[in-house]
């Protein structure tokens, strides 16, 4: 049996595509922790003129794996995260994670 609760959080894989010299791109995997909104929020922060940043910064709630060019760790903070969803190619990924999340989608998984 189903039941619909008022709050869900779930992890989900996140796979980032960096583009890489030749027209491929180089996939990593990190984790991403997402509050699933109701429908009538994120509906309503994707008609802004943010709309996707102000989604991910509503519904990401943290990550594992990911880090700076020297390998340290980067934190969760407010600051961080509008570095990460800066970067365009990354916010793609985190968003089509979190769409992925919200719709019941199971996550691709690896050969």
């Amino acid at each position: 049996m189903f039941k619909l609760t008022s709050n869900r959080r779930v992890t989900w894989p996140v796979t980032v595509n960096e583009p890489i010299d030749g027209g491929t791109v180089k996939k990593s995997e990190i984790k991403a922790s997402f509050d699933l909104l109701p429908s009538s929020e994120s509906d309503a922060l994707l008609t802004g003129t943010d709309g996707n940043k102000a989604l991910l910064r509503r519904a990401l709630n943290g990550w594992e794996g990911l880090s700076e060019e020297d390998g340290t760790e980067i934190p969760f903070t407010a600051e961080s995260v509008e570095r990460v969803i800066d970067v365009t190619f990354v916010r793609v990924a985190l968003l089509n994670s979190y769409f992925q999340a919200a719709s019941g989608t199971a996550a691709q998984e690896k050969n």
